[in-house]
């Protein structure tokens, strides 16, 4: 048994293609070209934009982290101790919430391109 890996086809096969299509080996190997081409292209575009995403959320998350901060120590100043307790777990609970959807999502997205 053989085993070949390539984003080619099987040189043989190549050869049976070129029987039937005298310019099929071209054809393959120019839209192979074009693909990797358009390939680097899009990667182009979509990395800096993942990244922006990305850099995006890190101040969302940090205001996010101030105001909430911000307003529980206010709220410790002027009400009972049991509320700023229960504002600050409020707060700890959905950022480790937030983070863990958005890791299960970038985890989903990695699963679905392999």
């Amino acid at each position: 048994m053989e085993y070949y890996a390539s984003p080619f086809p099987h040189p043989k096969h190549i050869e049976r293609y070129v029987q039937l299509y005298p310019h099929a080996a071209e054809i393959i190997f120019t839209e192979f070209k074009k693909q990797s081409e358009h390939r680097r292209e899009l990667e182009k575009r979509v990395v800096p934009e993942k990244l922006k995403n990305a850099r995006t959320g890190i101040y969302v998350q940090a205001l996010y982290v101030v105001v909430s901060g911000a307003s529980t120590i206010l709220t410790a100043l002027f009400t009972p101790p049991w509320v700023p307790v229960t504002l600050a777990a409020m707060y700890c609970a959905s950022t480790v919430a937030i983070y863990m959807y958005g890791k299960k999502k970038q985890s989903d997205e990695i699963r679905s391109k392999q």
